[in-house]
């Protein structure tokens, strides 16, 4: 997906924590989605972030990406 979709795939979420200083496995990422901490839809047995939720709630709240990755 471009710079400008609105959507995100696992791949690109962990690659964006990872460029943070926060690195992630899918499994997490997976985890996140199917509990709803991270806004995704499951389209063709794939799951699909949305870019926002994700900028606005993961990369600019460290602490809680810092706990979550703590459990």
């Amino acid at each position: 997906m471009n710079e400008n979709s609105q959507l995100l795939t696992p791949k690109e979420v962990i690659y964006e924590m990872g460029e943070r200083g926060f690195p992630v496995s899918k499994a997490t990422v997976c985890r996140w989605c199917a509990e709803g901490t991270l806004r995704a839809e499951k389209m063709g047995g794939k799951w699909y972030i949305l870019r926002k939720h994700f900028e606005e709630k993961m990369l600019h709240d460290a602490d809680k990406v810092l706990s979550m990755l703590e459990e």
